[in-house]
């Protein structure tokens, strides 16, 4: 995998924030490079502090503009986790925000 700009170049997203759970394999990180393809500021939210490492550098590569990735290393079985992962998002108004969770058993 990797961030490829979509060929229409639609920039869907672009200005809008988004909380990717789940993301650092499979199926949610599919979702969060397709988001940032589409121009999405991200807050990734994993157990894997080294995957969501990896994955933010190889977004980051890609950046347009001032698209920004953040990452928040959490089990969402805690159930202070989310609330925690929320007040990291760099989102500011909470009816911009979308929120993608891929979270799911192995």
């Amino acid at each position: 995998m990797g961030a490829k700009r979509p060929l229409t170049g639609a920039m869907r997203l672009r200005g809008s924030k988004a909380i990717v759970t789940g993301c650092s394999r499979g199926l949610g990180a599919i979702v969060a490079e397709t988001m940032w393809c589409e121009g999405a500021d991200l807050l990734l939210v994993a157990r894997s502090e080294a995957a969501l490492r990896d994955i933010r550098n190889r977004l980051a590569g890609s950046a347009m503009g001032k698209q920004q990735v953040h990452v928040f290393a959490a089990d969402l079985s805690d159930p202070t986790a989310p609330a925690m992962a929320e007040r990291r998002h760099p989102g500011e108004q909470r009816r911009d925000r979308r929120t993608d969770r891929h979270a799911g058993g192995q």
